[in-house]
């Protein structure tokens, strides 16, 4: 089972309403409810953001116990060889009630869901000051950790931002890919986890220096959204009643143990989440 994540107390919100988080993320482990991104004060006022067991997409808040936002997809993600741009955009100001949660798969809008609920005009999420960030874990559980690749990881605390400032679309071959973020204001809880850094993996590049501390056995990989190394793919029949680990460079099955080798060298890094 997978032990990494990161985490770091959070400060008083630049503004309570509105907020972004981008992340890149290639799956390992499918058809199991893993975390992605979380914040909380505690069991009754938390945020999460997560892949369910049935592989939809869900964010899900509660106040005060009661819920206050659900969006749950229809559609599924079990592509576990390519990186999905996830972008959770909150902005509970706008008149238009579907409007106040958004999120983007690649730059694209999610619109269809088997479950939504809309916070009230103005909702603030109090719970984002003072409050435990995790990424790759839900705050208040320690069975959801995320199991596969989380690169770019990002949040910005007081605006609501689009896609595009976090990716793009390549001219050529029409593919949705990473853009480097520029001229965002991140706010005070916001930051920019890179993973450029083997030695110091939580270390913020917003320039907030809200570096995150990290626990577990995650390490910085090659696999990365701008060169996408090779793995096992679990929904392949070929390798079905095996395991994957190593982030799927190794398969164990009842006869065989097979494992890649990644060659191509990349500069930009993510952490594997293991």
């Amino acid at each position: 089972m997978a032990n990494s994540y990161l985490n770091r107390t959070s400060g008083t919100a630049s503004l309570n309403t509105k907020m972004t988080f981008s992340v890149w993320a290639k799956r390992s482990l499918i058809s199991s409810s893993v975390a992605l991104f979380s914040f909380s004060t505690d069991s009754n006022n938390e945020l999460y953001f997560r892949f369910m067991d049935n592989d939809t997409l869900q964010v899900f808040s509660q106040k005060s116990g009661t819920k206050i936002i659900e969006r749950k997809t229809n559609r599924v993600f079990r592509d576990a060889s390519a990186f999905y741009h996830l972008v959770l955009q909150i902005d509970t100001t706008q008149s238009t009630a579907s409007d106040r949660v958004k999120f983007y798969v690649n730059g694209v809008q999610e619109t269809s869901f088997s479950a939504e609920t809309n916070p009230s005009q103005n909702e603030a999420i109090t719970y984002v000051s003072s409050a435990t960030f995790e990424i790759g874990r839900k705050t208040t559980s320690t069975n959801l950790n995320f199991d596969g690749y989380l690169s770019h990881v990002a949040f910005v605390d007081g605006q609501a931002l689009a896609p595009t400032v976090f990716g793009e679309t390549d001219s050529t071959s029409g593919i949705w890919k990473f853009k480097q973020p520029s001229g965002v204001t991140w706010g005070t809880n916001g930051f920019w986890l890179k993973f450029e850094n083997s030695g110091a993996l939580g270390t913020d590049s917003s320039g907030n220096s809200n570096t995150f501390t990290v626990n577990g056995n995650g390490r910085q990989a090659l696999d990365t959204p701008t060169n996408v190394h090779a793995t096992w793919n679990a929904l392949d029949g070929l390798y079905q009643g095996g395991t994957g680990s190593n982030g799927n460079t190794t398969w164990q099955t009842v006869t065989y143990h097979i494992q890649l080798q990644h060659l191509l060298i990349v500069i930009k890094l993510h952490f594997h989440f293991g």
